[in-house]
């Protein structure tokens, strides 16, 4: 028996060790708070386990609408299609096979129109990578028309230098409007040498031309004197008569077409220069 404790007292048969009533009451408060807290933790473990499936749910959604529309778009290249297997028509290897093998294979017509294109493109290729050729002269002609120049120039007129600069068809571009210019490309020329050393630096520098009157076909100056000029080019430079060139084209319409074989002489009248054009047959 506790000491203190009376037997008709029933209060005092409490053990002496018993916490105050304040301090059971502070603690039952703090059990149901340690209760209330656990059940929120477990709520929110719920909570973030069915945000997580949400989430899953939807992904895997978007996966099968992808898989769907990916289905749907190479429908039209396949030819087989069983359970987890698709055959694509046209499927090409990923690694290209050697070149003993495409050589060792039996060929099919599929393989001879892909071996003709590959060739064709091989061909071509070369081909840009060929150099141009060399401008080759044709012999310069000699007939009647030529001996009637160099009667007119050197014994009618008395004039002097008479000498063959060029011999060339008449081209496209040597006939069209917009360009009004004959081209003579120094690569091309039976002589250079039609020029006095005080001349060439005015041709040497950019927009820099010399008035030459022209001799045409019928062996009579054109009213209006043609200019000449030089096109520096990145290889070579050409020769050009301008400025009035399509007007005397123009007045020889008969002589001056395409593919007429012409020839530009150079001579001194009073020291001055001057050209003559004479046609002396066709190019083709």
């Amino acid at each position: 028996m506790a000491i203190g404790a009376s037997p008709s007292n029933p209060d005092s048969l409490k053990p002496m060790f018993m916490a105050p009533e304040p301090e059971l009451k502070r603690r039952r408060i703090l059990s149901s708070q340690a209760t209330t807290k656990f059940d929120d933790q477990e709520e929110i473990k719920d909570h973030e386990v069915d945000e997580n499936q949400f989430f899953l749910q939807k992904i895997q959604e978007l996966v099968n609408l992808k898989m769907t529309l990916v289905s749907q778009s190479s429908s039209s290249s396949v030819v087989d299609q069983e359970p987890k297997v698709v055959v694509i028509k046209d499927a090409k290897p990923t690694k290209k096979p050697s070149k003993e093998r495409q050589l060792s294979r039996s060929r099919s017509p599929t393989d001879d129109a892909d071996y003709d294109e590959r060739e064709f493109k091989k061909q071509k290729k070369a081909k840009k990578m060929i150099p141009n050729k060399m401008y080759v002269r044709s012999p310069a002609v000699s007939n009647e028309t030529t001996e009637r120049l160099k009667k007119l120039v050197t014994e009618e007129m008395n004039c002097s230098e008479l000498k063959l600069v060029i011999q060339k068809p008449l081209y496209a571009s040597d006939l069209a409007k917009n360009q009004n210019r004959l081209n003579m490309p120094i690569n091309q020329l039976e002589t250079a040498k039609f020029l006095r050393p005080h001349e060439e630096p005015l041709l040497d520098g950019d927009g820099g031309w010399i008035a030459v009157p022209l001799l045409g076909p019928t062996l009579k100056f054109h009213e209006n004197p043609m200019r000449l000029a030089k096109w520096h080019m990145k290889s070579t430079s050409n020769y050009i008569l301008k400025t009035n060139w399509i007007e005397f084209v123009e007045a020889n319409p008969k002589d001056l077409t395409l593919n007429t074989m012409v020839q530009v002489w150079s001579f001194r009248r009073d020291e001055q220069l001057c050209f003559a054009l004479v046609c002396v047959g066709r190019a083709d």
